[in-house]
């Protein structure tokens, strides 16, 4: 018993250390990237972020496409390199701790790397002392080979999670198909799954408005920076494709894939997403954003840690930022031209006064809870609140005669 409670309270030690270590890199993470987000990222010339700002018309806009881009080789291999390899590679290095070590001394020297990399090529041509000597030379030296890797690493990584993932899906699904047969009941499924992430979506949408409501007697300032910032995405061409595309791939790989993924790891599930949302909100940097990014956060990060998938909140994503695209295209300059209806709609939610607000926002919560249990059931399969409730409700029903 003793060794058994003594072993206990190390587990738990242990656990602890992980957990802080895991905050701590997520905090180091957070306050770096801000700092880029501030200063900007250069884009050496001749690369292919090149060819893509040449597609793009917005001058100012384009230092968010290229800020993402450069930040986001090393999430990728982050993520291929701790969630999705090992997930591969599990059956290979269960059971042999020898492997299991030598497999996490090859993470870890990859992800400093990688670090070192995004680093470096992050830092280029800011004035900072650092830099200067860094650089000090021709882009032949050490530090001009690695801002090229931290350039080409997002392609490369991407790449190779593609590949990754698809090959043993490939191999499984041929199995299943000469085992079973080709089975097309799951497609109903499937399609009703991804509406009720799109309509959660749109709901979000709509409790962002009325928190900006909420917010606005208190600080209109930071309601009105919003509307600015908002617009500007709407009608920028760079500004779209970094909000809609770009910024909803890669702060899901970074937020739930990673930091919600491994903060779960070494704490409770609840406490990892509340942290994690806290963290969204913070990479903001701003109050009127964090406000409704906290409770986006909340909502995505309980679809992830009940399906355990990056692409269900990538779809939800996106799509939340479209609606938010759309609500502020209000003239023939945005990207997707004038539109009428959800402008309208938004302008009604935001301009409602603070308590009309508060009791929308328990409406569109009631109907999002809703929503979610559906797609919970959909799937783990368990019984929950409403699917109960739908089945008394089918029971009481009188047969037809």
């Amino acid at each position: 018993m003793g060794n058994d409670g003594s072993g206990m309270v190390k587990r738990r030690i242990l656990m602890v250390v992980k957990a802080a270590a895991v905050l701590a890199a997520c905090t180091l993470w957070l306050v770096f990237v801000i700092q880029c987000w501030e200063r900007g990222v250069s884009v050496p010339h001749g690369t292919y972020l090149d060819r893509i700002n040449a597609l793009l018309s917005d001058t100012y806009n384009k230092a968010a496409v290229n800020t993402y881009l450069c930040l986001s080789g090393f999430l990728f291999l982050a993520f291929y390199l701790t969630v999705l390899l090992p997930d591969i590679l599990k059956p290979l290095l269960d059971g042999q701790p020898r492997r299991r070590l030598v497999f996490r001394i090859a993470v870890i020297a990859l992800l400093c790397f990688g670090a070192l990399c995004m680093v470096t090529g992050c830092l280029y041509g800011r004035t900072d002392s650092f830099a200067r000597g860094l650089y000090r030379g021709q882009n032949g030296n050490l530090a001009g080979i690695l801002r090229d890797i931290n350039i080409y690493l997002t392609p490369v990584s991407l790449v190779l999670m593609f590949f990754t993932w698809l090959i043993p899906r490939v191999v499984l699904g041929l199995r299943d198909i000469a085992k079973n047969g080709l089975k097309l009941s799951a497609a109903g499924r499937t399609v009703l799954f991804y509406a009720l992430l799109v309509l959660i979506a749109f709901l979000v949408t709509g409790v962002s408005a009325l928190l900006l409501a909420v917010l606005r007697p208190f600080s209109s300032s930071a309601v009105y920076m919003v509307t600015i910032f908002c617009k500007n995405e709407a009608q920028s061409d760079a500004a779209f494709f970094s909000t809609v595309l770009l910024a909803s791939t890669i702060e899901e790989f970074a937020f739930r894939g990673l930091i919600q993924k491994h903060l779960k790891r070494t704490m409770p599930a609840g406490i990892a997403l509340i942290i994690t949302a806290v963290f969204f909100g913070l990479w903001h940097r701003n109050l009127g954003q964090f406000v409704y990014t906290f409770f986006c956060a909340v909502v995505w990060g309980v679809i992830y840690n009940a399906s355990g998938k990056i692409r269900h909140t990538i779809c939800m994503h996106i799509m939340q930022n479209l609606f938010a695209v759309m609500a502020y295209s209000v003239s023939s300059q945005a990207v997707l031209g004038k539109l009428t209806v959800l402008p309208a709609m938004r302008e009604g939610l935001i301009s409602l006064a603070p308590v009309p607000a508060v009791l929308v926002i328990l409406l569109f919560c009631f109907l999002i809870f809703i929503i979610v249990e559906i797609e919970l059931y959909l799937i783990n399969g368990k019984q929950n609140f409403v699917i109960r409730a739908a089945g008394r409700l089918r029971k009481k029903r009188p047969a037809a005669k």
